[in-house]
This record gives structure tokens, C-alpha cells and sequence, in this order.
């Protein structure tokens, strides 16, 4: 191998994770994930938000000292309702997977199908 070829080798092997470290951070860091300039947001900022799939759901984003409640869909954004102040979080009930993952502990040994059978009587007794 001539001396040409050797130094392209070295080279290669140097610059070419430096080019892919430096492509990964900016692609997980980058200037286009933050918003604002710096990461700095002093006007609005996302409070939930709950995807219902690839390209649509809806979001709680604070304006100044208020809070929109919005839909999103295909591009198109709607309003769906304002708060003066900052809606009280969900009570445990309404949240499933949380009580699930309580009654099946660690192991995850509770077989779902007895909770399902658990929230089916629950929503009978209900009506």
C-alpha cells in the first residue's frame, strides 16, 4: 500500500465517527426538537399532550396565564375548549393502567382477563 492510500485509511477511520457522533446530537439535540431559541420558552409552553395515533390528538398548552385545550388532526388545528386556570388532574379511576399495574405488581402475575371481568361488573353495577 503506498503512503497516500494509508493516510486516506487513517482519516477515514478518525473523521468518519466524528461525522456520525456529530450527526446523532444534532438529529437528538438539535435546534429543530427545541423551541424557542436555546430551549428558552417564555410564552407558551406543552403541558400534555395525548396522541390518538400517527398524526392526530389533542394537547393542553399554556398561553401566558392561560389554557387551551386543542385538537389536531392532518394538519388542521382546532380549539376545543379554554381554562382561566389549570384543569384538575384525572382521579385514579380514570386511569386503568395505573390500577392495573398496582394489582398486578411487579411480577405482572394478575392475568388481564380478571381484571377485565373486575372493570366489566364495575361499569354493570354502574348503570
Amino acid at each position: 500500500m503506498d503512503r497516500e492510500m494509508l493516510w486516506a485509511i487513517v482519516q477515514l477511520v478518525i473523521f468518519l465517527p466524528v461525522v456520525a457522533a456529530l450527526a446523532y446530537f444534532t438529529v437528538k439535540y438539535g435546534l429543530g426538537r427545541r423551541q424557542g431559541w436555546l430551549g428558552t420558552r417564555r410564552y407558551m409552553r406543552v403541558v400534555e399532550q395525548l396522541p390518538f395515533g400517527p398524526r392526530a390528538g389533542i394537547a393542553l398548552v399554556q398561553v401566558g396565564r392561560e389554557y387551551l385545550l386543542i385538537g389536531f388532526y392532518d394538519g388542521k388545528i382546532t380549539l376545543l375548549k379554554e381554562f382561566a386556570q389549570l384543569p384538575e388532574e384525572l382521579p385514579a379511576a380514570a386511569r386503568p393502567m395505573e390500577i392495573f399495574r398496582e394489582r398486578a405488581g411487579r411480577s405482572g402475575s394478575a392475568p388481564f382477563q380478571k381484571f377485565l371481568q373486575e372493570k366489566i361488573n364495575f361499569l354493570k353495577q354502574k348503570k
